[in-house]
C-alpha cells in the first residue's frame, strides 16, 4: 500500500466535543470532517495526515482505520468472517499483534473469548504471526454491537491521545485534557486574551492553553507510544514529528493565572507544567476563591475557564458546593469584563445554574459531556 493513498478514518473523541474536533481537523489538515454519531468524527486522510492528527491534535482520543464490518451469530462465525478482513493492507505477519475488543449488548461469550477468535483470524491468514498482549507492534480493535462486528487498525495504539505524557501527577478530579481544550475553544480564548482558572487542580486547563498558544504538539511528550510507529505505510513519522516540533514558538507573552485553595494542587500543577515545558508561562498561586476580587482588578479578565471542586465527583455536603459556587460567581461578576466569557463544567447542575443566575450570568451554550449515565454539563456564560 502506498503511503500517499487516502484512507477513510474514524476519530474518536469525548461525546459532545465533535464540533471542536471537526474544527481542529480543518485547522490542521484543511479537510472537512463529518460527525454522524456521538463521539466519532470521520474523514478521508493520507498516512501523513493521520500521523499529523495523532501527533498534534488536542481534541482527538484515538484514530482508527476501518478494515471490515459484518454480522455474525456465533463465535465460530465471528472468526470465519473476520478471516476475510484484508489485514494485508498494512500487516505482513512478521510483527507481533494484539486484538482488543469492546462489546455492547447481550452475548453468550465475553470479550476475552472474542479476542481469542479474532486473533485466530489473523493467524489463519499469517501462519508466522505472533500475539503479544503487552507490547504489540500492531493493535487491531473490534467493536461488537449485538450481532455486528467492526474491525479497525488502531493507529494510536493502547495509549489514547488524551493520556498526555506531561501528566506526571493527577488529582482525583483531574479533567481530561481533550475536554479542557474544548472548554478553551468554546470560551473563545486566544493567546492575546487574559484568563484565570481559579480551581486549577492538576493544571490541565492552563497547560492545554499554553500548548495551543505555543503550538506544542501533545505528541511531543509521547513520541514512543503511537500505534503507527512500526507500520511501513507510516514510515515518514520522524520527518513529520520534526516539522511539527520546528513550528513551536514560545515567544508570546501570555496572561494566564492558575489558582487553587489547596497547596498540594498548586504543587501538582507546577510539576505537570514543568514536565510540559510551560512552567514560566503560567502564574501559579494558592488563593481562596472567596478573596479573588482582592487579587484581580474589576473587569480585568477576558475568560474564566475552570472545573470547580466536585465538578465531576460531588461527594461532600451540598451546602459546601453552594458556598463555593456562590463565592465563585460573586467574584467572577467583579473581575470579568463585560464582553468576557466563563467556561465551567459541573455535575451539580441545579446548584450551579441557580448560582450563576443569582449573580446575573446567562448561558450562551450548554453541552452534556461524555457518555456516563450521569453526565457533567459544560456551560459557556456571559454577563446579562
Amino acid at each position: 500500500m502506498q503511503s500517499n493513498l487516502v484512507m477513510e478514518i474514524v476519530c474518536e473523541c469525548t461525546f459532545g466535543t465533535e464540533d471542536i474536533v471537526k474544527q481542529e481537523i480543518k485547522d490542521l489538515t484543511g479537510k472537512t470532517a463529518s460527525a454522524e454519531e456521538y463521539g466519532r468524527v470521520k474523514l478521508s486522510a493520507s498516512a501523513d495526515e493521520i500521523i499529523l492528527l495523532n501527533y498534534c491534535s488536542q481534541s482527538i482520543d484515538r484514530i482508527l482505520i476501518p478494515l471490515n464490518l459484518f454480522e455474525f451469530k456465533t463465535l465460530d462465525e465471528l472468526e470465519s468472517k473476520a478471516e476475510k478482513t484484508d489485514y494485508s493492507s498494512f500487516y505482513d505477519g512478521t510483527q507481533t499483534f494484539a486484538f482488543r475488543c469492546e462489546r455492547k449488548g447481550a452475548h453468550d461469550f465475553n470479550s476475552v473469548d472474542a479476542e481469542a477468535q479474532l486473533g485466530a483470524s489473523v493467524i489463519n491468514n499469517f501462519k508466522n504471526a505472533k500475539v503479544d498482549l503487552s507490547f504489540p507492534d500492531f493493535v487491531f480493535r473490534a467493536e461488537i454491537t449485538n450481532k455486528k462486528c467492526a474491525i479497525f487498525l488502531d493507529t494510536t495504539g493502547d495509549h489514547e491521545l488524551h493520556k498526555r505524557g506531561y501528566r506526571a501527577i493527577s488529582t482525583p478530579q483531574s479533567l481530561r485534557p481533550t475536554v479542557a481544550y474544548a472548554m478553551i475553544k468554546w470560551a473563545g480564548w486566544e493567546k492575546q486574551k487574559s484568563f484565570i482558572d481559579p480551581f486549577c487542580g492538576s493544571g490541565t486547563i492552563p497547560i492545554e492553553a499554553v500548548l495551543s498558544a505555543y503550538k506544542i504538539p501533545p505528541g511531543f511528550f509521547r513520541k514512543e507510544k503511537f500505534g503507527f510507529l512500526r507500520i511501513n505505510e507510516f514510515s515518514s513519522y520522524k520527518k513529520i514529528f520534526e516539522k511539527c516540533d520546528s513550528a513551536i514558538k514560545k515567544d508570546a507573552e501570555l496572561d494566564i493565572s492558575a489558582l487553587d485553595m489547596i497547596m498540594r494542587n498548586i504543587s501538582i500543577s507546577k510539576k505537570n507544567s514543568q514536565m510540559a515545558g510551560v512552567l514560566e508561562a503560567v502564574k501559579f498561586l494558592k488563593y481562596d476563591i472567596e478573596w479573588l476580587d482582592l487579587k484581580f482588578e474589576e473587569k480585568s479578565t477576558d475568560c474564566i475557564i475552570t472545573d470547580p471542586p466536585m465538578g465531576f465527583n460531588p461527594s461532600g455536603h451540598s451546602m459546601d458546593i453552594k458556598r463555593v459556587y456562590n463565592d465563585f460567581f460573586y467574584n467572577s461578576e467583579f473581575i470579568l469584563k463585560d464582553s468576557g466569557r466563563i467556561a465551567v463544567v459541573s455535575l451539580a447542575q441545579n446548584i450551579l445554574e441557580k448560582s450563576f443566575k443569582d449573580h446575573k450570568f446567562e448561558a450562551v451554550m450548554t453541552r452534556d459531556i461524555g457518555r456516563a449515565f450521569k453526565k457533567p454539563t459544560l456551560y459557556i456564560l456571559k454577563k446579562q
